[in-house]
């Protein structure tokens, strides 16, 4: 268990029975803080990878949606166009 303070330790003991199961709850607690800031803190570095890994997915695709857009720009008035005279 985690260590509680030598004073809150042995005024728990001194109560009796309900006073050692006090302490127990305790140190449990004290235990699972700290290991749920350990979880939270890997967590934490498994989000900063994960975003950098779509950060650099955003940075190859962007261009290849920018060059597509502007391909589109150029050959969408011309297949208008040409549906347009096929159908008049």
């Amino acid at each position: 268990m985690e260590q509680i303070s030598g004073d809150i330790g042995s005024y728990l003991i001194s109560q009796g029975p309900l006073g050692v199961l006090a302490l127990i709850m305790t140190g449990l607690y004290v235990y699972e803080r700290k290991g749920r800031t350990k979880d939270r803190d890997e967590f934490d570095e498994e989000r900063r990878e994960t975003h950098a890994a779509n950060v650099e997915n955003l940075k190859t695709i962007i261009p290849l949606v920018q060059k597509l857009t502007a391909t589109m720009d150029t050959v969408l008035p011309l297949l208008m166009r040409n549906i347009d005279r096929r159908q008049g």
